[in-house]
């Protein structure tokens, strides 16, 4: 409503955009820190969080508790991964600085992303930063984000979908070139001279 009472109004994705009816929206996105998101060795990262060498991580980067985030079709989805395979855990971090953060994104496996809804989630730009596989619903500008990102994907609401794009993503446990689709995402505030 206030948006049709302003000059000019910003937003954080095209989807958001879409949602008003006026030529004054202006569409800017959240950049990435790509100091603090960037690659780092996976055992490195484990030894530095107190996590197995050998186990495969899946990572929840969201308040459990927040219904918008949908806990309980990650969890159900790493369960039936966790019943064929014991070796996979289900990682829940939030409420984490930065730095950490991105040491989680580089100790994990991929980034289960079940939210319902979104604008412009600075997680799935820092997983991408990261090159950590993402398995997320269609929500917000995420598609845009992760585009034709081999080694990510997404998915209907969907325990046994969710499920089995993980499974795929455990079985190779291969990083993404998701680093390269958001460079755009950096910005002159995080760049050093």
């Amino acid at each position: 409503m206030l948006a049709r009472h302003v000059d000019a109004a910003i937003v954080q994705s095209a989807e958001m955009a879409s949602l008003l009816d006026s030529s004054n929206v202006f569409i800017i996105p959240h950049e990435i820190d790509f100091e603090v998101f960037r690659l780092a060795d996976r055992a490195e990262a484990r030894a530095a969080l107190g996590l197995e060498p050998d186990k495969k991580y899946v990572l929840f980067a969201a308040n459990p508790q927040n219904g918008v985030k949908r806990f309980p079709l990650a969890k159900a989805a790493t369960e039936e991964l966790i019943r064929q395979d014991p070796s996979i855990e289900l990682v829940v971090a939030y409420k984490e600085t930065q730095d950490r953060l991105a040491l989680y994104m580089n100790a994990c496996d991929a980034l289960v992303f079940t939210s319902f809804m979104e604008g412009s989630p600075n997680i799935v730009k820092q997983a991408m930063a990261c090159n950590l596989p993402i398995v997320s619903t269609d929500v917000g500008d995420v598609r845009e984000i992760i585009g034709s990102t081999e080694g990510c994907y997404i998915c209907k609401p969907d325990v046994h979908e969710f499920a089995a794009r993980l499974a795929d993503i455990l079985r190779h446990r291969q990083r993404t070139r998701g680093r390269e689709n958001v460079q755009h995402l950096t910005g002159p505030a995080f760049h050093k001279g």
